[in-house]
């Protein structure tokens, strides 16, 4: 949409000798914006519009609009600045523009010598060489919805004709401005339900697929960084032993936030208001760890969101995210993550009390093997000793048949007895990893799995593998999750693992020729079985990568050290 040849043409024709639009023509004008408002396609198409035209109509030497949101004025777009005005100012009558907001007119005033006080926004395009400022309130219903500011290098002077076009502008543009906005608030507000669902769906999923606390824990703070679009995260528990919060699990999250939430928490009360009275705790421009003795040029300055972790009403710990955008402090991400850590307290809850129930098991187990044991091992051993008695005796007296019989005797009470040990010795063991260790594992898995569903399967192993029953453990999980992830969605006709050593390190390969995905995808670049897999890495102290390309195949390598299975032993 391109009007700006007619309005040059107007212009020239419609204003006299001091810039004035002339009379008659300011119904004219007004049409013609009305006209292009009814056919913008988007709010930013909207604002577009009304910068331009008012521009031209007005011959400014800068335009621009700040929208009311969240009790704020917030910078939406403009023209002829070299630099953007503040991205947010007060929406009351304390600052200019929110006093024509206030008062609901039109405003003019002369920017040179203004103080800080008086307009720190008339300071700052006084500094871009704009000496004369008119501001109009964006309104519908008697309800403002934002400001259009219209600067000047010269010194001007409003007539009532251009007054009364600008009031016009303003309505039509209020009105549109304002449809659009609504419009985008709904959509956004699905979009955020969206979202919401499905991180719940995600940290309520996440329980089910990992069994250890700390790999539960980072994957559902991974996740909840990722909805929030936030680099920094960290979680603080109560220690029941000493009544503190203590750090839990963190991302990216430096000795400087840590010290920070350590003073904060009894300076400006952040624990008391999160832990305590339950609030959401937000902080703006939390600075960075630089200070008088040591300056850092490039300081930089955060925003800061606390949410209460709570279970059954009772706060149990506390979510803290650091970002230097101001979006975590959005009413919509406050109350994404507010849900979330609801669901992540009761997963908390849920995984004590699941653990307590395994004590009970394993309690409980215990004591059947020790039945197990007085029953049948035990009584084995003691007819074993009563046996080696009796053969001693018979051997005295040389009755040598009766000491043949009694030798059988003792053979099949020791066998029956070696028997039994060796049951309840394999009902100790992973019976996945019973047999022969993780190649034998892998090797049953393809074969009663993968060889069974009508993919060809090759397993290659360069020598003997000896390794700790943990190290063995997280490899086999980690190959197995990749192998469900090729059953399940890669439609492989043909599978390859291969394990080998290299220069102290152990390589673990599981690649198919599947569908495979786009790794530049967010939605198909991993999830949380990847994250486990990356969290099982991470434990090895190695590396995990992915490969792959649409109907290329995937392709899955792990790299740990071998020096790693010295420290798993101990």
């Amino acid at each position: 949409m391109n009007i700006k040849p007619r309005w040059l043409q107007f212009r020239k024709k419609a204003t006299s000798q001091d810039g004035s639009l002339v009379k008659g023509h300011r119904l004219e004008a007004s049409a013609m914006f009305n006209a292009a408002m009814r056919q913008a396609e988007s709010r930013q198409q909207a604002l577009s519009i009304l910068l331009d035209q008012s521009s031209q109509a007005f011959s400014a030497d800068a335009v621009g609009v700040y929208q009311v949101q969240d009790n704020s004025m917030v910078f939406a777009d403009g023209r002829g600045l070299t630099v953007e005005p503040p991205a947010r100012l007060p929406a009351d009558a304390s600052h200019v523009l929110g006093r024509s907001l206030y008062l609901g007119r039109i405003l003019q005033f002369t920017t040179k010598g203004k103080s800080e006080k008086d307009c720190d926004f008339c300071i700052f395009l006084h500094q871009q060489g704009l000496n004369s400022l008119i501001i109009s309130p964006l309104q519908i219903s008697q309800r403002a919805v934002g400001v259009l500011y219209i600067a000047f290098r010269r010194r001007i002077k409003l007539q009532p004709d251009d007054e009364q076009l600008l009031h016009a502008f303003s309505e039509a543009a209020g009105n549109t401005i304002h449809r659009f906005f609504v419009t985008e608030q709904l959509e956004q507000t699905v979009s955020n339900r969206n979202l919401e669902l499905s991180l719940l769906y995600d940290l309520m999923e996440i329980p089910g697929q990992i069994s250890e606390m700390d790999v539960l824990l980072r994957t559902s703070l991974n996740r909840i960084l990722e909805a929030a679009n936030c680099p920094i995260g960290a979680i603080h528990f109560m220690d029941p032993t000493d009544q503190k919060l203590k750090l839990s699990i963190s991302e990216e999250f430096s000795d400087d936030f840590q010290n920070y939430l350590a003073v904060s928490g009894f300076s400006d009360n952040l624990w008391t208001r999160a832990f305590i009275e339950q609030e959401i705790v937000q902080v703006r421009n939390v600075p960075d760890g630089s200070s008088p003795e040591n300056p850092n040029p490039k300081r930089r300055y955060w925003m800061y969101l606390g949410i209460p972790i709570r279970s059954k009403n009772k706060t149990i710990g506390i979510l803290s995210l650091f970002s230097q955008s101001d979006r975590i402090l959005s009413p919509g991400v406050t109350q994404l993550l507010s849900s979330a850590t609801n669901v992540l307290g009761l997963t908390v809850e849920n995984f004590y009390f699941r653990k307590h129930a395994e004590d009970v098991v394993i309690l409980n187990e215990r004591q059947r093997l020790a039945r197990n044991l007085h029953d049948s091992v035990s009584q084995s051993l003691y007819a074993l000793v009563i046996s080696a008695d009796v053969s001693e005796k018979l051997l005295r007296i040389k009755d040598f048949p009766g000491l043949r019989q009694q030798l059988r005797d003792l053979g099949k009470v020791a066998l029956q007895g070696l028997k039994e040990m060796r049951l309840m010795l394999y009902e100790f063991r992973p019976a996945s990893l019973d047999a022969g260790g993780l190649v034998k594992a892998l090797e049953q898995r393809l074969n009663t799995v993968e060889s069974r569903a009508g993919i060809n399967t090759n397993l290659s192993v360069d020598g003997d593998y000896d390794l700790p029953p943990q190290m063995e453990q997280e490899i086999y999980q980690i190959a197995i999750e990749s192998l469900n992830n090729s059953l399940k969605h890669a439609e492989a006709s043909e599978i390859s693992v291969e394990i080998h050593k290299e220069s102290g390190m152990i390589y673990l390969e599981i690649k198919d020729n599947g569908l495979g995905f786009d790794q530049s995808t967010p939605q198909t670049s991993g999830g949380m079985g990847m994250d486990s897999m990356r969290e099982r890495a991470r434990i090895l102290g190695g590396k995990l990568s992915v490969s792959s390309l649409p109907r290329k195949g995937t392709t899955i390598q792990l790299e740990a050290p071998l020096t790693r299975a010295d420290v798993l032993k101990e």
